[in-house]
């Protein structure tokens, strides 16, 4: 169950941060909630309305973006003090990434891709087969990695093991994969 919910995890975590209403942060339980990094907890509580507004603006947009430093090229020209933020948050995740080895990190960009493709067009909304067809593939991809390339995901992103292994996120990504 615990490697089912890893891929579960990252693709319900890529997805709903591309499309998270910044102001349900509140109602994200709060078990689960203090196992979220507290730099992405701390950058969500500081959005303002106007960086909310922007954020959404570029979401509509985010097919445009072939990589994520297109993004924040993007997100510089609209407000450079949510640039700085996000490249600050950016960076983070980007290092801990960059520390993984070759085949964690090669799941980690894989993984991604595969939910990036994922994203809707504006107004659209994810169609749920193809959301559950990427997680069984991260999920075999997964399965197939060394022992050491998932200790060494876990050692990289330890708030997201502790997710992983929190019993409602078990009951999800498991009632998820078993609906058609």
């Amino acid at each position: 169950m615990f490697r089912s919910a890893v891929a579960c995890l990252l693709l319900a975590v890529a997805i709903s941060a591309a499309t998270i209403p910044f102001g349900n942060l509140d109602k994200i339980p709060q078990d689960v909630k203090e196992l979220i990094p507290v730099e992405v907890r701390d950058f969500y509580k500081g959005l303002t309305d106007e960086d909310k507004a922007v954020l959404k603006d570029l979401g509509g947009k985010a097919k445009e973006f072939k990589n994520e430093e297109e993004a924040l090229v993007a997100l510089k020209e609209k407000s450079e003090s949510l640039h700085t933020r996000a490249k600050a948050l950016y960076d983070l995740v980007k290092g801990k990434v960059d520390a993984l080895g070759a085949d964690a990190k090669k799941f980690v960009k894989d993984s991604i891709a595969s939910v990036r493709a994922l994203r809707p067009a504006a107004g659209e909304s994810y169609n749920l087969v193809k959301v559950k067809e990427t997680a069984r593939q991260v999920i075999s991809n997964y399965k197939k990695l060394s022992a050491e390339a998932k200790a060494d995901l876990e050692k990289q992103f330890p708030q997201i093991a502790g997710l992983i292994k929190n019993e409602k996120v078990q009951k999800f990504a498991k009632g998820l994969l078993e609906k058609n």
